[in-house]
């Protein structure tokens, strides 16, 4: 009976101190701004439901950009007013080495925005 309990509080406190060391992780890394790297592109903006839906930014010469960031986040909510299609300006950098799960191009982490 004494080895059951002495088991027991051995593994409470086993599971315990294995808890407390637990430390949440994050997968995200900080990417580095290039000033001069920043770019501004010229395009439609639509809105693609596939993957749970995200903007992309159609180019002229055919590149669509899925967009990241704050400012795209405002863009999506303002989307209902324009409508698909709308002609903007955007300003940002790419981020060459990430892909998203919607695999639709590029990714371009928005800084600004202009109609």
């Amino acid at each position: 009976m004494m080895n059951r309990i002495s088991l027991v509080c051995g593994l409470t406190v086993f599971l315990f101190t294995a808890c407390a060391e637990m430390r949440p992780v994050s997968h995200q890394k900080s990417v580095p701004v290039d000033i001069a790297k920043t770019v501004t592109l010229k395009g439609k903006l639509f809105y693609r439901p596939a993957h749970g839906g995200y903007l992309a930014l159609e180019t002229a010469e055919g590149v669509e950009y899925d967009l990241h960031g704050e400012p795209a986040r405002h863009l999506k909510a303002m989307l209902g007013k324009e409508g698909d299609g709308a002609v903007i300006f955007l300003t940002g950098y790419i981020l060459e080495n990430m892909r998203c799960r919607h695999k639709a191009g590029p990714i371009f982490q928005v800084m600004e925005y202009k109609w």
